[in-house]
């Protein structure tokens, strides 16, 4: 510490020539020679062994002044020590003076006894003044203070100068070691703040910080919220990408899946079509090879569409190959049935793990069915001699690899037309006995 040099400079001088006792102007000339350079430094002063202030490095003293009484001088005199000792000036010398603090040192004469004090005074203003560029927070200060508890400086605010909290928690953390921080409340203001301190070298003061918890951690929260809040604006983005981009999948899965359907779906019936059935026969047939299942197929067909499509128009044809597509749908209906529009006015129905006797039973309730719908619709036709049927080829066979889906579709077709030739044949028959009546007695 510069100023504690600059009054060791003194008492060495002091002692080496014992010229405490020295007067006039050789006194002038040694104190002016030993005149303090050092910023905040304003004087240094002698008292002689009785207190007497016998002179001062700024000029002979003006009026007698005395530190007999002073805590320091009374001790220096007692102890011997080359320690120097820390003090506020007395208010036997502060009448004339600026609030200041004082490095004092014991002179001794050459047999050793006390011969006077050689005390450094130190201006609290410009002390205070240095801290000004500082920047602090409003409940955070700079501190100076005695090792025994006395405040000298609190900046920025000094109103407690003198202050003696050498009974709080805080100075019992301060004096337990040479340097530390910790964290307490203030014993002024009961403000929590981290302390950061050190024991200066060589004098018995103690420089420290004091900063607000909260204005430490003021920056870091601010940190943390506008991260917060950008992670929170970033994430509210993505969430919303992602539900417009779930949005559209769904959006683009729904379309597709329309599509997929239209595509394998007869638009006027609702059945599904040739296409789709070229592809689902073959897995059918595969897996009854693997399970050695019997596999049916119905193939059905309109009697007479073309006849009526012409005599009564497109629209009645489209009606009656609704009505074909709903009995078919409500009677084809297990979990692996599949009904199918074949083509023009033919349909098919595919039967999994269905022998030929099961696949009549369907075929049975399929002409039934259809029957009940076309009731009414039939009432009006027959005024025209003509009515909605259907015929219905049965193929069955259980696959083998001999064997191909074209035998069964093949089986089933050459089924379809024997039961059509036979109602050509019934139907023929009926017109010749109706026509032979009239010649009975031939």
């Amino acid at each position: 510490m510069l100023y504690n040099r600059s009054l060791q400079r003194t008492v060495d001088f002091l002692q080496s020539f014992n010229t405490i006792e020295t007067s006039g102007k050789e006194k002038k000339a040694i104190l002016l020679n030993m005149a303090p350079t050092t910023h905040g430094l304003e004087e240094i002063l002698i008292f002689d062994k009785d207190g007497n202030l016998t002179s001062r490095s700024s000029g002979f003293p003006s009026r007698n002044l005395s530190s007999a009484n002073c805590p320091y001088f009374q001790y220096l005199r007692v102890e011997a020590t080359d320690k120097p000792q820390i003090a506020t000036f007395c208010p036997t010398m502060a009448a004339e003076e600026d609030p200041s603090i004082s490095i004092a040192r014991r002179v001794s004469a050459p047999d050793g006894s006390f011969a006077g004090v050689a005390v450094a005074k130190i201006s609290l203003s410009y002390i205070y003044d240095s801290f000004k560029d500082l920047t602090l927070g409003d409940k955070s200060h700079i501190f100076l203070v005695k090792d025994n508890g006395i405040l000298l400086i609190r900046f920025p605010d000094n109103n407690f100068f003198g202050y003696d909290f050498s009974r709080t928690a805080i100075y019992h953390k301060i004096a337990s070691s040479d340097q530390g921080s910790f964290v307490e409340r203030t014993s002024l203001d009961r403000v929590e703040n981290l302390y950061t301190y050190r024991h200066l070298k060589n004098v018995p003061l103690i420089l420290g910080v004091s900063i607000a918890k909260k204005e430490i951690l003021y920056a870091w929260y601010r940190r943390i919220f506008i991260t917060a809040a950008v992670n929170t604006l970033v994430c509210l983005a993505l969430l919303a990408t992602a539900i417009i981009i779930r949005r559209e999948i769904i959006r683009r899965e729904t379309v597709e899946t329309k599509l997929e359907k239209l595509s394998v779906t007869d638009g006027l019936t609702g059945l599904y079509n040739r296409r789709y059935f070229n592809k689902e026969i073959e897995n059918e047939w595969r897996r009854a090879l693997r399970s050695k299942a019997p596999l049916s197929m119905l193939m059905i067909d309109a009697d007479n569409f073309k006849d009526l499509n012409d005599k009564f128009g497109h629209l009645m044809g489209d009606d009656v190959l609704t009505k074909i597509g709903e009995a078919i749908s409500y009677c084809a209906r297990r979990a692996g049935d599949l009904a199918i529009r074949y083509g023009g006015d033919e349909f098919a129905v595919l039967l999994p793990n269905s022998d030929s006797e099961k696949a009549r039973i369907v075929a049975d309730k399929i002409e039934k069915r259809l029957a009940t719908l076309c009731h009414d619709l039939n009432k009006r036709l027959q005024q025209d001699n003509n009515s909605v049927s259907i015929s219905i080829g049965i193929g069955s066979l259980i696959p083998s690899d001999q064997e191909t889906t074209h035998d069964l579709i093949a089986m089933a077709d050459e089924d379809l037309y024997r039961v059509k030739r036979n109602r050509k044949s019934r139907s023929l028959e009926s017109i010749d006995a109706e026509q032979n009546l009239p010649f009975q007695g031939a």
